[in-house]
């Protein structure tokens, strides 16, 4: 197994970036209309020091240093180890943001460091909406979910945040 490597520019907290967005698998959340149920069951994906050089020759070819992870969920107790890597060896060149289902509290528990954003909140298909990005605002599919930076700020409301 391996993980996945995309291009996004939906998922990356600015108005003007690509990005390098990083798909793994593992889950826990089991969110009720989950658009990634194909990831929510982890497989080992070998080689940290690999995986860590595809991300950076992937952003590198995109000429960008934003990174997406996300999955299932990059925060998932069997991918923590993981990630905690790719922040440690990624953190200081490329600036990093992190999808996860957790709540801030759970996430701030953790002591990453590394990152630039995260967002975090279980997917609410009751609160469910389009996805949008424009130049002046980013709109996430779930009300619930909020973006934070490094220090924990909350920077955006009900899953809109402005730019």
């Amino acid at each position: 197994m391996s993980i996945s490597l995309d291009s996004t520019f939906l998922e990356y907290p600015d108005n003007n970036n690509i990005a390098t967005i990083v798909y793994m698998d593992g889950c826990d959340k089991k969110c009720e209309g989950c658009h990634n149920r194909s990831l929510q069951r982890w497989e080992d994906y070998g080689s940290s020091e690999n995986i860590i050089e595809n991300i950076r020759n992937y952003t590198e070819k995109l000429n960008t240093n934003k990174v997406v992870l996300c999955g299932g969920d990059p925060l998932y107790w069997q991918n923590i180890p993981l990630t905690k890597k790719i922040l440690q060896k990624l953190g200081e060149k490329f600036d990093i943001c992190i999808y996860t289902g957790r709540l801030i509290q759970e996430v701030e528990n953790l002591g990453l460091e590394g990152f630039k954003f995260i967002k975090c909140g279980k997917f609410d298909r009751n609160t469910y909406r389009p996805p949008i990005k424009t130049d002046k605002k980013m709109v996430l599919s779930s009300a619930n979910q909020e973006f934070y930076d490094s220090n924990y700020n909350q920077l955006s409301k009900n899953g809109i945040l402005y730019f």
